[in-house]
């Protein structure tokens, strides 16, 4: 299915989203915006649902997020891990044993890679 989905951007949240995506101060372009939602669709095609140990073991997969930022904020303020990078996509993050992993959001569920 083709879809023909309107999106529209100011100049500066197509900057915000650009120095997000490409990490310097530069606007995103139609290409770019086409891939970020390519991309969302296909973590959202391809996350699996959490199984019951994993939601016992790691209570933050049980809650629905409005949004990275929240879940970031939640990291933060419980002290559960140490944020070491965030974009605004995607966040990395090392828990308390050491081990770094690197969450993103799909449809409100935070999920890991």
């Amino acid at each position: 299915m083709k879809t023909n989905v309107g999106i529209e951007l100011t100049d500066d949240e197509r900057l915000d989203l650009g120095q997000k995506y490409h990490g310097k101060k530069k606007p995103v372009t139609r290409a770019d915006i086409n891939k970020i939602v390519l991309d969302y669709i296909k973590g959202v095609l391809d996350a699996r649902p959490h199984t019951i140990q994993e939601k016992q073991a790691e209570p933050i997969f049980n809650k629905q997020w409005a949004s990275l930022e929240s879940f970031k904020q939640h990291l933060i303020v419980t002290g559960e891990h140490e944020v070491l990078e965030y974009n605004g996509f995607e966040l990395k993050a090392k828990n308390k044993n050491g081990r770094v992993e690197t969450f993103y959001l799909a449809l409100g569920t935070v999920y890991t890679s």
